[in-house]
């Protein structure tokens, strides 16, 4: 496993990243955003070598209760 992330502060209170990788031979990319510090939407492309449709797209949505 191996990758690495750019990340990026274009506001204030918004953070934004870019990811790639390899884990166990497939390769992933994706991206991030943070907003106010508090809520966090991230997306990732990864392709499954041993899947039967080869990729897949995951989408996620968090928030910290501060």
């Amino acid at each position: 496993r191996m990758g690495g992330e750019y990340s990026y502060q274009f506001a204030e209170d918004y953070f934004g990243a870019f990811r790639a990788g390899v884990n166990d031979g497939s390769f992933t990319i994706g991206a991030g955003l943070v907003i106010m510090n508090r809520y966090n939407i991230d997306y990732a492309y990864v392709t499954e070598a041993t899947d039967a449709f080869g990729e897949n797209h995951r989408v996620s949505i968090g928030f910290n209760l501060k």
